[in-house]
């Protein structure tokens, strides 16, 4: 999905990166994770599934699993995450009429 939106997002925040306070990074949850914990990284927004929210936050392997149980994030900054599921992430696919079924939940996750 990130790469069929990678020019519309290049497109509407332009600005931002035009003026380098924003880039935009395609890459799975190894990407996210190395950049996230870079020191010269100092807020992280993640968007994407709940996998890759937990590697970049909790890491990986049964450490991650006991950190995130714990509530114990390796992650130490801020983060603002939106985890989109996978119904809402391929809705282009679904008929025009329900489509919007999922508005509320999107409005939902948008302002956590």
């Amino acid at each position: 999905m990130m790469d069929a939106m990678l020019e519309p997002y290049r497109h509407a925040f332009a600005p931002l990166i035009d003026l380098a306070v924003l880039r935009i990074v395609i890459g799975g949850a190894d990407v996210g994770s190395h950049l996230a914990h870079h020191p010269r990284v100092s807020h992280v927004h993640i968007t994407g599934s709940a996998r890759t929210h937990d590697v970049v936050v909790f890491g990986t392997g049964a450490d991650g699993v006991r950190r995130k149980a714990a509530g114990d994030p390796l992650l130490d900054k801020p983060i603002a995450s939106w985890k989109c599921p996978a119904a809402v992430a391929n809705s282009s696919t679904r008929p025009p009429g329900t489509r919007t079924h999922h508005s509320p939940a999107l409005s939902a996750q948008h302002h956590l």
